[in-house]
């Protein structure tokens, strides 16, 4: 294999983790594949088509001073097994998952040896296939270095909720973290994550819905209070015949974040439900990029953005829906939405549709805009301030996406916490 270009040779340096540990072969072999392919790829330029509205080089560099502690985000759920993360290990601290639950969980590196290979030869395979449509270097950065990170089976016929909480570490400044998640036929797993311990990441989920399979992922971050946060987040999903994904995003006055989502739903009535709310303040800019890809017949799938935005925060909705031939009876749903608070704020929004099958419905909105004059006159002609008004609105903007999550008691916190953003962002 030929050696790779001197940027992203002084990248990989720079992240990959000071104190190395014995790595299975497996692992080095998906390692040496990724190193391939980004040499292929090359790092992000803003001159590539989905990197023309946020600069990549936030995110090809470290902090250059020492920032802020990320803030802390509690558990959602209280009934759920409890995974929690600091300073780059996993433990869970009250009791083993696959004692009381339907689920196996391993540290990555555990992991090549003990899930199945079925499961192990997930990783760096749904990453390494998605480039074909549309590259996502900085994912397969990602698994030339990552070592550390979570390996969950949820075998056939099981049930499983986990709660996975990040508590912040001082000392890791960095995260790189690899998730491979395996969902077997006729099982249903949600995973409710919150927070994040550092204050640069890199973020990879490699998930395989089998069939007839549920799979919800929920994840919320908080960056209120100046903490420095920047990262990418990329999640790879397939979806066989009759399985179902759905992955919520809530990011709160976080600086510098994109979440990257690449869904193909390749067995026949397939689903996924793709939403994400954002309260953005002073300095914030929040990009999600998302591609579906329908391959099954009758397959549906929805995307539901909403970003709240004042104090000059920045926000990007890229979001494209490509049907492949042969995809008859497809059904495709994609919303994004900005609210405008202030004259200086931006929601710049990309939607695409790409279709190669004659029988589909598939339909695009995107607005952006500021408060309704006559909910706001309604509002004060009541006594309401016009900080609370303009709170209410906000709140009342956002909940469509949020109630894609589709469990009452997980839209209530989710609503409190973007609350609490929006009441303290600055």
């Amino acid at each position: 294999m030929p050696p790779v270009s001197a940027d992203i040779g002084a990248y990989l340096s720079r992240f990959a983790p000071s104190i190395e540990v014995a790595l299975p072969q497996r692992l080095l072999t998906a390692r040496s594949e990724a190193e391939a392919r980004l040499g292929e790829l090359g790092l992000p330029r803003r001159q590539d088509e989905y990197w023309k509205y946020t600069d990549p080089q936030i995110f090809l560099r470290p902090w250059e001073v020492n920032p802020p502690e990320p803030r802390f985000v509690p558990a959602l759920l209280e009934d759920a097994c409890l995974v929690v993360h600091e300073g780059g290990n996993f433990h869970w601290p009250q009791k083993e998952p696959h004692d009381s639950q339907s689920v196996r969980m391993f540290n990555l590196v555990d992991a090549m040896n003990s899930a199945s290979r079925e499961t192990i030869d997930l990783f760096g395979r749904l990453e390494g296939e998605a480039h074909a449509v549309i590259p996502r270097p900085l994912a397969a950065a990602n698994t030339c270095i990552a070592s550390r990170g979570l390996v969950i089976e949820c075998p056939a016929d099981g049930q499983a909720t986990l709660q996975i909480v990040h508590r912040p570490n001082q000392v890791s400044g960095e995260s790189i973290l690899h998730h491979v998640i395996d969902v077997c036929p006729n099982s249903h797993l949600r995973i409710v994550e919150s927070g994040i311990d550092s204050s640069w990441s890199n973020i990879v989920f490699e998930i395989r819905v089998r069939k007839g399979a549920t799979f919800d992922l929920v994840r919320a971050i908080d960056g209120t209070g100046g903490a420095a946060l920047k990262g990418v987040c990329s999640v790879f999903a397939e979806v066989e015949e009759d399985g179902c994904f759905n992955l919520f995003n809530l990011s709160l006055n976080t600086p510098w974040i994109r979440n990257e989502s690449i869904v193909k739903l390749s067995g026949d009535r397939s689903q996924t439900s793709l939403a994400g709310a954002v309260v953005g303040g002073s300095g914030t800019h929040h990009d999600d990029t998302v591609l579906i890809v329908h391959e099954g017949l009758a397959c549906q799938s929805r995307q539901v953005f909403k970003k709240v935005l004042r104090h000059g925060a920045q926000a990007v909705f890229q979001g494209k829906i490509l049907v492949r031939p042969g995809a008859q009876k497809t059904d495709g749903y994609q919303l994004s939405q900005g609210l405008l608070l202030d004259g200086h704020s931006q929601f710049l929004a990309k939607p695409e549709l790409e279709i190669y099958a004659d029988d589909v419905a598939c339909s695009h909105g995107s607005t952006s805009g500021g408060v309704d004059a006559a909910a706001m006159f309604y509002l004060r002609s009541r006594g309401i301030g016009k900080a609370e008004a303009e709170k209410i609105l906000a709140l009342a903007f956002v909940a469509e996406a949020i109630e894609e999550v589709a469990d009452a008691y997980l839209v209530e916190k989710l609503t409190d916490l973007a609350a609490s953003g929006f009441a303290e962002a600055v």
